[in-house]
């Protein structure tokens, strides 16, 4: 990847939990050389507090579920977001990961404490250059004050060499004060706006209008001063837009053109490589290998049907669990991290209740359903959700399935009545 020249954008793809994140994470271990930066912008589907239904996305519905007579809503769509919002956090992620002395022209930066010896510094100036603009200006008053007053020990202040040497002494003071807010002007434009006589002054407007060109110059900036080898995008699919990665590949392409013939003066063409941790499914087959220099696809370790043997390497040592009842449940589980999770609940569960009268098959279905159905289950403490309508209306499903069975009894009755009948 990083040997090959043309290589710039890599997509690494998989499932959600098929450990993308765990194969970056060793790859850095095993490239200690290389610095990296990880922008994971997390974006997850909430509920509607107000809706008492059980909300289930595609993949949490089962056949049984679909088979009861209930309403089952699906999750309101939540608008997505901005590419406005998504750039600038692309930006505040970086920012928070470069050297802030790295980036002093950055758009905002990082707030940190200053230190003992700077405010020691600023303290002495500002009083010396208020005290020696003082000295001078009233240099004829101080002077006929102290000799009509005869102050033998304040005569050598009004020797003519000590206003020059005041006169010198503020003169580099001030140029000290006017390097330090010109550089800050410079880098932060402290002073946007000069308004004179009612009329506003822009100074150092921007000469782009593009609130995203703006922000995409900021990025380039902090991504030249970075000093990274490799950046990895993290959940940047969850937004379900891929004008994100278009904008993306074209900063790519800017930046490593920049490098190569060393516009940003850094004196350093070494690439930089966009690493993407996403779906298979978020660009359609002739745009992914248009859109990727590299894609390495990654086999998911779990899934429905070898999760049994996961599972059994975390719970075979529990022996009040039936291994069928693990079977079952193996088929709603595909994720490494939700059966760890699922054990991890389940053992402080067990411990915290600690009775020998309990169904261990039924505690770890409970916490099982608390993994997979976290909102349903909250719910159904205070008497609400798909579960407890289920349970609540247990006696009117067994009244309404003993009246068709019986009715069906009954025709069936009256049908050998007749076959007998007709003998």
């Amino acid at each position: 990847m990083m040997e090959d020249d043309s290589i710039y954008n890599v997509g690494l793809t998989g499932p959600y939990g098929a450990g993308k994140s765990s194969i970056i994470e060793s790859y850095k271990t095993e490239n200690e050389q290389m610095k990296f930066i990880h922008v994971a912008l997390g974006k997850y589907d909430t509920i509607d507090d107000d809706s008492n239904s059980l909300v289930l996305n595609q993949q949490e519905v089962t056949p049984e579920m679909k088979s009861v007579n209930q309403k089952i809503s699906e999750a309101p769509t939540q608008p997505f977001k901005e590419f406005k919002e998504i750039e600038g956090k692309i930006i505040n992620q970086l920012l928070h990961q470069v050297n802030v002395k790295n980036v002093p022209q950055a758009f905002t930066k990082v707030k940190k404490n200053n230190s003992v010896r700077k405010i020691i510094v600023w303290a002495i100036i500002v009083p010396l250059v208020l005290a020696f603009s003082i000295f001078l200006l009233r240099f004829d008053d101080w002077a006929a004050f102290v000799q009509i007053n005869h102050m033998n020990l304040l005569y050598r202040t009004i020797n003519p060499s000590l206003r020059v040497f005041a006169a010198a002494a503020l003169l580099g003071l001030i140029g000290y004060l006017t390097y330090v807010f010109g550089s800050a002007q410079i880098n932060r434009s402290l002073i946007r706006k000069v308004s004179i006589r009612g009329n506003e002054i822009e100074l150092f407007k921007n000469s782009e209008n593009s609130f995203f060109d703006e922000h995409l110059n900021e990025v380039i900036y902090l991504f030249e001063n970075s000093g990274a080898d490799v950046i990895v995008f993290e959940d940047l699919d969850r937004f379900g837009s891929t004008d994100v990665f278009r904008k993306l590949r074209e900063l790519n392409q800017l930046i490593n053109k920049r490098k190569q013939d060393d516009l940003a003066g850094k004196d350093t063409h070494k690439k930089l490589v966009f690493l993407y941790l996403i779906k298979d499914d978020i660009f359609v087959s002739k745009d992914r290998t248009k859109f990727f220099d590299l894609i390495i696809p990654v086999v998911p370790t779990v899934s429905s049907s070898n999760s049994f043997n996961k599972m059994m390497e975390i719970f075979g040592s529990i022996k009040e669990i039936d291994r069928t009842f693990l079977r079952n449940l193996s088929f709603y589980i595909d994720d490494m991290r939700l059966i760890k999770n699922i054990f991890n609940e389940y053992t402080i569960y067990d411990s915290e209740i600690n009775t020998s009268s309990l169904d261990q098959n039924k505690l770890l279905g409970m916490v099982t359903y608390k993994n997979i159905f976290p909102r349903d289950f909250s719910q159904l403490q205070y008497g609400k959700g798909f579960i407890y309508s289920i349970l609540n209306n247990k006696r009117d499903t067994y009244d309404q399935e003993k009246s068709i069975i019986d009715s069906e009894i009954f025709n069936l009755e009256s049908e050998l009545e007749e076959l007998c009948m007709a003998e």
